[in-house]
This record gives C-alpha cells, sequence and structure tokens, in this order.
C-alpha cells in the first residue's frame, strides 16, 4: 500500500485546499489500520458536525430574509 500524506495549502484569496501526496510503499500493522479507521470515522463526524452548523446558519439567514 502506498503511504499517502496530505497537504494543506493556503492559497493566494484566503482558501485552503488539501493537496494528497503519495508517497513510499509501506507495510501496515493492524494497529495503524485501525488508527486510520478511527482518524476516518472522527473526521466523518467532524463533517457531519459541519453540514449540521451550516444548515442552521442557513435557515438563520432565510428567517432574517423574511424580515427584510
Amino acid at each position: 500500500m502506498k503511504k499517502v500524506s496530505e497537504k494543506i495549502i493556503k492559497k493566494s484569496n484566503g482558501k485552503f485546499i488539501r493537496r494528497m501526496i503519495q508517497e513510499e510503499d509501506v507495510d501496515l500493522t493492524l494497529e495503524e489500520i485501525e488508527r486510520m479507521e478511527r482518524n476516518a470515522d472522527r473526521q466523518i463526524e467532524l463533517s457531519r458536525q459541519i453540514i449540521e452548523e451550516m444548515e442552521e446558519k442557513k435557515e438563520h439567514c432565510k428567517e432574517l430574509r423574511l424580515l427584510i
């Protein structure tokens, strides 16, 4: 399996992009695979929280629009 790392780059417009970098072949242990799974689960949960917050913000904006 190729080891893949992620590099986060700040663009000139202030936005961040992620760039995947493939590296050398590595043999993964069961511990490393389990850690990767936990990290993926954590990222999924954080993403869900962000989506929920953005949906709430969108609803708030709709309410504000009605007041105008």
